[in-house]
């Protein structure tokens, strides 16, 4: 069985990277709700973004 790490930080939603930018925020956040609501959180490690341990 493969091991699933994931990186989230739940601000990523609170920003707008400008026009044609292809990373969407709220698809990011919806993305991780969809985990959190499909159970898949149980078997997945879910870490803090770097950004946020430094």
């Amino acid at each position: 069985m493969r091991k699933v790490c994931y990186y989230y930080d739940g601000e990523v939603g609170n920003y707008y990277y400008g026009q044609g930018q292809p990373m969407k925020p709220h698809r990011i956040r919806r993305s991780h709700n969809l985990l959190l609501n499909y159970g898949l959180s149980r078997k997945t490690e879910i870490y803090p973004s770097i950004q946020r341990l430094l």
